[in-house]
């Protein structure tokens, strides 16, 4: 268990405080990953993604599913919707690289005559 200054982090969870939305006197318990599980879970995805040549695209969308099902099944609890928007984002970039660097010649558009 580690606790910094309002927040306190718990079995990969960030618990904290927050002031209510609409300015009324009221707090509510704020619950979303911490940061050490997100950078873990994006390490993970970079070395599944890390080189496209020679692994078929199939088998890295079948990892890369399995393990995003997993994280999303644990972390499914409070308010993770940035986390999991800011997460969806890294996925689709590193696939993104991963398809760009499976042929060894770069991509040319076709000149139009």
């Amino acid at each position: 268990m580690e606790r910094t200054g309002e927040s306190l982090n718990f079995l990969g969870f960030t618990l904290r405080y927050d002031r209510d939305r609409y300015g009324r006197n009221r707090r509510y318990l704020n619950l979303f990953p911490a940061s050490k599980p997100v950078e873990r879970f994006k390490d993970k995805v970079w070395t599944l993604t890390g080189s496209g040549y020679g692994r078929p695209l199939k088998d890295a969308l079948e990892q890369v599913s399995r393990l995003s099902g997993g994280w999303k099944q644990y972390f499914d609890f409070g308010y993770p919707r940035k986390c999991f928007r800011d997460l969806n984002w890294f996925v689709l970039q590193r696939f993104k690289n991963f398809l760009q660097h499976r042929s060894q010649r770069k991509c040319k558009p076709q000149r139009q005559a």
